[in-house]
């Protein structure tokens, strides 16, 4: 496969014409809002799965330093 063929199929970064490109610190960012959307979404579903607050359920997780997707993958086993 050819180099120029590959650049065209794959698609690395969304911009309009005249945008500058991403920065390391604009891609960090979006990476952190991605993070806690996602850590957010699994709160709330392990939250409803043991029917209790979402603010207790964070509790929770912060006294045993884990992650509501360590959660849920225990829950979910």
């Amino acid at each position: 496969m050819k180099l120029k063929k590959l650049l065209k199929e794959t698609k690395a970064w969304e911009r309009k014409f005249g945008e500058p490109l991403p920065t390391l610190e604009d891609t960090t960012r979006a990476y952190k809002l991605k993070q806690e959307d996602l850590n957010e979404n699994d709160l709330s579903k392990v939250s409803s799965i043991l029917g209790k607050s979402s603010s207790d359920v964070d509790k929770f997780l912060k006294k045993y330093d884990l992650d509501a997707d360590d959660l849920l993958d225990v829950i979910e086993t």
